[in-house]
């Protein structure tokens, strides 16, 4: 058969039908007239695709056709859902000047599984693409927040120590530090002494790296405590 008219319709990411590669007008010969990019279908025919979407299969209607003048001038319109595993992906709208016939019919409904087979396959295809773009961008933001989060944790942490180490009144190193420092410092004192015994040994213009321990003991600060309180004591 050679249909007057073809428009190819699919559905978008709202679920709606559009023209999709726009409507094919053709004379009786199958001579290509026209294309339209863009198109707005009478109630009748909006219709006629509603049904054939509902019930899964094509519909036919007959129409009077405005552009051929006379009492005869009828088109013969047929929907045909384009689907996939029972999922409409789409329709097929078709005129022709003549009936169709139960081949006809039968060919558009193979024609609409293919089609709706072939246009699930790139809706998964350009779906999935959508997916792994979403997946990328979703893991940059994530490691980006976990960059930061790092950087504010090891910030924290090291301030931890730091405090840890450091006498809140004065600043100065606390027990802690000397407690964790005191072994390292000494083993320098030693190794220096023990090159320099040897033939050869340290430079004499270059400092020693004595090592000095001053305690200081204050007593009778009970009473200031007491009388005066801690925070006048330190």
């Amino acid at each position: 058969f050679s249909p007057r008219s073809t428009a190819l319709f699919v559905r978008d990411e709202r679920g709606e039908l559009r023209l999709a590669y726009g409507l094919v007008r053709s004379d009786e010969h199958g001579n290509l007239l026209e294309v339209v990019e863009s198109l707005e279908l009478p109630p009748e025919e909006s219709a006629l695709i509603r049904k054939s979407q509902e019930s899964g299969r094509s519909a036919e209607i007959r129409i009077r056709a405005t552009d051929r003048p006379g009492d005869d001038a009828l088109l013969h319109v047929v929907a045909t859902p384009l689907s996939s595993h029972d999922r409409s992906m789409g329709a097929l709208l078709l005129k022709s000047v003549r009936p169709f016939e139960l081949a006809d019919v039968t060919f558009l409904a193979g024609l609409g599984r293919q089609v709706g087979a072939a246009l699930e396959r790139i809706q998964l295809a350009a779906d999935l693409k959508r997916s792994g773009r979403l997946l990328e961008a979703e893991v940059q933001k994530r490691t980006k927040e976990l960059a930061v989060r790092n950087d504010e944790l090891g910030g924290a942490i090291q301030k931890l120590e730091e405090s840890s180490l450091t006498d809140s009144l004065t600043g100065l190193h606390n027990r802690r530090f000397m407690m964790t420092e005191i072994d390292k410092e000494i083993g320098l004192v030693d190794r220096y002494y023990a090159e320099s015994s040897q033939p050869g040994g340290s430079d004499a213009s270059v400092p020693r790296p004595d090592f000095v321990l001053l305690m200081v003991d204050l007593d009778g600060f009970k009473p200031v405590n007491d009388s005066r309180g801690h925070a006048a004591g330190d």
